[in-house]
């Protein structure tokens, strides 16, 4: 029996060992019993892994089956050998029928035999637990038995001692109870001494402490140990140490410094942490000057234009990046004027402590655009392509055009891989070749969320890139979100983009919606529609013009004082204005950059309905980069809202409200304002603002600081900064293509509340 099971555990392993390692994790973690407690084990000390991305892929690979199981699990209950074993299972989950979704995470978490995912996914069938509630809570379970399980994992030998004695004691009850029970258990044993065979203590390894630099009167010694390459904690090496102080003083050189040296290292051993402290001492001697800059070869442009271009000056210090920058930006002007086969190269004559630059050009030949050719379309139409290239044929080549074309073509949304390549076609001729690699234009999206106390959200969106093959787009979007106190809210979003309006280059979109919010002593139905109309004035920066057309039904039970004319139905209709500027590096998760919106909306008048105002939003991003991929990120939004009416008369949808995730984190919902007949509040003026440093912690991993501050009025008179609520927290984020999964706390500091638990996929701004 046990040659049998050893050789169903070998078959396992080598079945996962012909995928890639992550992916023979993921699998093995997918299967029942194995699950993440062996995948990590297997990852680490089988493939060799690092624990963070085995850590990733068991995970993973252990939720997936979960939500296929909670729904299949109620047609599969009516079958006998089903139901049979369901009510074994039910026996183990006293946890589970004790303190219900808790339980669950509680019951999942114990890295034990048949007490994984897959037997949870049982539990919270048979006990009647939601089934996006059980995901979270297993999801929660799943985690918390990661994390032991790569606790054991990293202590080697020890951790295997730990897990076995657990393992064995298991073994022996399961074996007086059930003997079925304790043919499962057995291979998890073996599995795990086969990842743990061969683990040997060792002794930690001589690391590197404190890195000092004395003389270093020019340049700091953060940008010195930039250039080393080496930081505090990494293993000792004499070869990387050499290497690095080579590095320092070939930096010195290149900054001018050319008599610089390292006169002295002094290392100090500290045998209680098994570190080595440096301090590296550093003569820098005098900088060289630059004395003379003269240019050759040049017909297109003159000398000054060179000079300007090249932006060295007589009598500054002498910097090879500086100047190898100079030859680049040169090369390049040249290039933009179609000379693209130009060559710049300079010549560096040191006298004494300065040094003589002479600039050598080689202009060549100018090319022009004889014909723009487009490779590797299948479904797209070619127009569609032709459409975003600003390279003209008959023109001057220029590189830039090309590269710039290349960015649209690939921000059409329609294509995974653009590239382009020219072909000279005689003395001062060429062709542009696009080469695309078409994407499948339509997609399915899938989010989900959740906010203490007990709010899950769910996100589900369908979507077409190319809809009638002229790159019309289509998005479908309906969000469903419980509170578990009685409350749910629902919405449905259609969008539909038109992009070149009657073959301008003008966007035109419509915009349908339907809101649907229940709450205890409360009923909102909304429907909008949005009509707009959007061109871009500059790369970055566009106009757009809305009409926007909505009706509001509210019903109310409340006992708060209302004013009798906002319940029922309302309908609002506005136009709005709006210049929208995004300098953002990255749409989903920016490292640096900026957008700005500037809005006017006018509702009522002309237009007619129920609600008459005139109303001003402005917000804006600022995104500062920080050494180690790090950023600092500032948001803003004031609104102003002018009513030709009385303030209190304006229906709620026509209202700003504040409190949550992406506004003050920390608070409730609709819980910062002025009080309305909802039992909740809201507002007509506001400000708000937050602050975010987002810090990389490790790989893919970040960290999160904010601080968020905001509050709502109704009248401007009202307004005052110092009224403002405050929240902070923190938090942690896992980075992913479709952006970062976030996990924060948050709890209010303006007044006594509770805390917050948020997880989100994206940034709140």
């Amino acid at each position: 029996m046990l040659l049998i099971i050893s050789g169903l555990k070998d078959s396992l392993l080598q079945f996962a060992g012909r995928l890639p390692p992550e992916w023979g994790v993921f699998f093995l973690s997918m299967l029942p019993i194995f699950e993440l407690r062996g995948g990590i084990p297997v990852g680490v000390h089988l493939f060799h892994l690092p624990l963070w991305k085995v850590f990733i892929f068991s995970y993973i690979g252990n939720l997936l089956p979960v939500i296929p199981i909670l729904y299949i699990l109620k047609p599969l209950s009516k079958l006998g050998f089903v139901r049979r074993y369901l009510e074994k299972t039910e026996k183990r989950g006293e946890l589970v029928k004790k303190y219900e979704a808790l339980g669950l995470t509680m019951f999942v978490a114990i890295p034990l035999p048949v007490t994984g995912a897959w037997t949870g996914s049982l539990l919270a069938f048979i006990f009647n637990i939601p089934i996006f509630k059980a995901f979270l809570f297993i999801s929660i379970g799943v985690f918390t038995a990661g994390v032991i399980v790569s606790t054991l994992t990293i202590m080697g030998i020890a951790g295997a001692v730990i897990a076995g004695i657990a393992l064995f004691t298991i073994i022996i009850l399961s074996f007086l109870k059930n003997r079925r029970l304790f043919l499962l258990i057995i291979p998890i044993l073996f599995m795990v001494s086969g990842c743990v065979r061969g683990v040997k203590p060792t002794k930690k390894e001589i690391t590197i402490g404190k890195i000092e630099f004395k003389g270093n009167n020019h340049i700091p010694s953060g940008k010195l140990l930039d250039v080393m390459k080496i930081k505090k904690g990494d293993v000792y090496n004499e070869d990387a140490m050499r290497y690095s102080m080579k590095r320092v003083v070939q930096y010195y050189k290149d900054k001018g410094f050319w008599s610089a040296r390292i006169i002295q290292r002094k290392g100090n051993y500290n045998p209680e942490k098994r570190e080595v402290n440096f301090l590296i001492v550093i003569f820098e001697g005098n900088r060289s000057i630059i004395t003379k800059v003269e240019i050759s070869g040049n017909k297109v442009f003159n000398k000054e234009e060179v000079q300007k271009i090249l932006g060295i000056r007589i009598g500054e210090p002498f910097d090879a990046a500086k100047i190898a920058r100079s030859e680049y930006l040169l090369s390049l002007k040249y290039a933009d004027m179609g000379y693209i086969d130009a060559v710049v190269t300079v010549d560096k004559k040191r006298i004494g402590n300065g040094v003589e630059l002479l600039f050598n050009i080689k202009e060549g030949k100018r090319y022009f655009v004889r014909k723009i050719r487009i490779k590797g379309l299948k479904k797209v139409r070619w127009k569609i392509v032709r459409r975003e290239i600003v390279v003209k044929e008959g023109e001057i080549y220029s590189p830039t055009l090309a590269y710039r074309s290349q960015s649209r073509i690939y921000s059409t949304g329609l294509f995974e891989y653009v590239n382009f390549n020219l072909k000279k076609i005689g003395d001062d001729s060429l062709d542009v070749i696009f080469t695309v690699r078409e994407l499948d234009p339509r997609w399915i999206g899938f989010g989900i969320g959740y906010e203490s106390p007990e709010r899950l959200l769910l996100d589900l969106s369908w979507g077409h890139n190319n809809l009638m093959g002229n790159m019309q787009r289509i998005r479908i979007n309906s969000n469903i979100s419980w509170d578990f106190l009685g409350g749910s809210r629902f919405s449905l979003f259609l969008n539909y983009e038109e992009p070149y309006l009657l073959g301008t280059d003008i966007k035109f979109l419509i915009t349908p919606s339907y809101r649907y919010v229940s709450e205890p002593g409360f009923l909102e139905k909304l429907v909008t529609i949005n009509l707009e109309t959007r061109k871009y004035l500059l790369e970055n920066t566009s106009a757009s013009f809305t009409l926007n057309f909505r009706n509001a039904y509210i019903e109310t039970t409340s006992s708060v004082v209302v004013n009798d004319t906002l319940i029922g139905s309302k309908n609002t209709n506005s136009v709005a204005i709006n210049l929208y500027s995004d300098g953002r590096d990255n749409i989903l998760n920016p490292m640096k950059g900026y957008y700005l919106l500037l809005g006017y909306e006018y509702a009522g008048g002309f237009l007619g309905g129920y609600n008459h105002f005139d109303r001003i939003t402005i917000q804006m991003a600022l995104f500062f980069p920080f050494p180690g991929s790090s950023v600092l990120a500032l948001h803003t939004m004031w609104g102003f809202t002018y009513p030709e009416m009385p303030y209190d008369s304006v229906s709620i949808d026509a209202r700003y409200e504040m409190g949550g995730w992406r506004t003050v984190r920390g608070y409730e919902d609709g819980s910062i304002g002025f009080p309305d007949y909802r039992g909740k509040k809201s507002g007509l003026q506001l400000i708000q603002m937050n602050a975010e440093l987002r810090f990389r912690v490790f790989k893919r991993i970040y960290g999160y600081l904010f601080v968020d501050s905001g509050n709502l009025w109704m009248s401007p008179d009202e307004i005052k900064i110092s009224s403002l609520f405050t929240g902070a927290g923190f938090g942690i984020g896992f980075i992913t293509p479709i952006g970062p999964i976030r996990l924060e706390y948050a709890r209010p500091l303006t007044i006594e509340g509770n805390h917050k638990i948020y997880l989100n996929i994206g940034n709140p701004f």
